[in-house]
């Protein structure tokens, strides 16, 4: 958010450009953003998006994701997962899938994803939500993947089914993109626009997506802001859901 809000500031010469992630909807609106990403951004592209899971330790007594839905309408509020900050989209992503799933969550917040993943494979919480940081210790069976947020299923984890999949309409992939200051000149927009377009469409920037378990979800500028603008108005929707300005008002 620093950075977004420097940019927002910048003269507008092409020069200062920087990432612009889906989050600037959320914080925005909560005030941990003081730009306004409806009026003072050029969008040059949507990049790719991230890989959010939920993952527990191998002796934990949720073996699937329904063994932890169902344990939790039982004992509401009992269920802990850790999460890397309050209105982060570790957070409101779990937020909306409980309640999509009607359970309430005992939610955990951390100052950053290292932390939260730390105190889960430590046994503090009983689960992590996070993006790929726990991809490594899946793959040595130090933690265990519930499931994953995507659209279809990561293809490093083909076995592991998606929120959608397993009957709860939650899509979070947070996609980053790119952008400049508002006010940049027609010609320097084309440029850049077409520039990241090859970019993103390289070999080399698809490897390193892979390797990160980042999904390429490219959209040229103009169409990245209107799918600011749709997700603006989710964004608002959640916030009033969730009560996120109150939670962010107790700490």
């Amino acid at each position: 958010m620093i950075g977004a809000k420097a940019i927002a500031a910048a003269k507008p010469d092409g020069y200062t450009i920087g990432q612009i992630p889906i989050s600037v909807t959320r914080f925005s609106q909560l005030g941990t953003l003081q730009a306004d990403p409806m009026k003072d951004f050029t969008y040059i592209a949507r990049t790719s998006g991230q890989t959010f899971g939920i993952a527990v330790v191998p002796d934990s007594k949720f073996k699937t994701l329904k063994d932890m839905v169902t344990y939790a309408k039982s004992n509401p509020g009992k269920v802990t997962y850790a999460h890397a900050g309050v209105g982060g989209a570790t957070h409101v992503g779990m937020e909306e899938f409980a309640l999509a799933a009607g359970i309430q969550l005992n939610a955990i917040a951390y100052k950053g994803g290292s932390a939260a993943l730390n105190d889960t494979l430590g046994g503090q919480v009983d689960m992590l939500a996070d993006s790929s940081s726990w991809a490594p210790h899946v793959e040595a069976g130090k933690l265990r993947l519930l499931a994953t947020w995507g659209e279809q299923r990561t293809p490093r984890f083909t076995t592991t089914p998606t929120l959608k999949e397993l009957g709860f309409k939650v899509v979070v992939d947070a996609p980053n993109g790119i952008g400049a200051p508002a006010g940049l000149a027609a010609n320097v927009e084309t440029k850049l626009r077409d520039a990241f377009r090859f970019a993103v469409n390289s070999d080399e920037f698809k490897a390193v997506a892979s390797r990160i378990d980042a999904p390429l979800m490219y959209l040229d500028g103009p169409d990245y802001k209107k799918y600011v603008a749709q997700m603006f108005q989710h964004e608002t929707n959640l916030i009033e859901r969730l009560k996120l300005k109150e939670l962010l008002a107790k700490g």
